[in-house]
């Protein structure tokens, strides 16, 4: 089936924006993997544990610094997030995106790969929006909680998504394509 042939099949029944969230959460798991997940729990420890850290409302009781030091990072980390994911897709040859697609599975390597990246994209996201929200009302303490708290879920999720790339490294390693030079 040619690349028109699919995009008018499959891919038009996409309707709306929040297709894509529908897409991804299936093929993430939805809450039973987000609860099984170690690095959400590592998470919730660490935003525990650092509790004087999110809960400092600066000097004169009118900022919250974590979240300033949230709007500077974060931003950074979601770079690197889509330059990573996009360095995975430009290497990668025709047998080796063959070997991840595993025929056009729905939850095939490629696309977990993929739902992966988006999870941490979004989970990035949703830290960067509350750090702006704690930082324009530094006295509500829960704000900075959640905001702390998704920031450290997304710095969790990079090991996620190191753990996901070492994975895929494998099949890449194993694979041979038609442009490789003869050993």
């Amino acid at each position: 089936m040619g690349l028109s042939a699919a995009l008018r099949g499959k891919l038009a029944t996409i309707m709306t924006p929040f297709e894509p969230f529908r897409i991804y959460w299936r093929i993430y798991g939805g809450v039973k993997e987000l609860v099984k997940s170690p690095y959400l729990w590592f998470a919730v420890v660490l935003t525990l544990i650092c509790h004087p850290l999110w809960m400092d409302q600066g000097f004169l009781d009118d900022e919250r610094p974590v979240a300033e030091t949230l709007l500077t990072v974060v931003p950074a980390l979601m770079a690197f997030t889509l330059a990573g994911m996009a360095i995975v897709l430009a290497l990668s040859g025709k047998q080796f995106v063959s070997a991840i697609r595993e025929d056009g599975r729905e939850n095939s390597l490629f696309m977990r790969v993929v739902a992966l990246f988006f999870h941490f994209i979004l989970v990035q996201s949703m830290a960067l929006a509350f750090a702006f929200i704690s930082a324009s009302y530094p006295s509500l303490d829960s704000l900075a909680g959640l905001a702390f708290f998704m920031a450290s879920y997304g710095v969790a999720s990079a090991v996620a998504i190191a753990a996901m790339l070492l994975n895929v490294s494998r099949v890449y390693n194993a694979s041979k394509d038609d442009d490789d030079p003869p050993r």
